[in-house]
């Protein structure tokens, strides 16, 4: 016996609960990455802060050493 026709079809109900369900997966996966990015950002504006002090005390020292 053939299946019906209609047997492939979903409904709107499905479709909808579908949607939600990719829509939170990407928000959620767009978070994870939003996050990532700023942790990263501050680490490097850290970081760079850092050598840029380090090189200021090196160009102190080298100025006292000179003069």
């Amino acid at each position: 016996m053939a299946a019906p026709a209609t047997s492939s079809l979903v409904t709107g109900e499905f479709l909808r609960a579908e949607m939600a369900r990719q829509t939170a997966h990407l928000e959620a996966s767009i978070d994870a990455i939003t996050e990532r990015m700023r942790s990263e950002m501050w680490r490097a504006m850290y970081l760079s802060v850092g050598v840029m002090a380090a090189i200021a005390g090196l160009a102190l020292a080298i100025a006292r050493w000179v003069v």
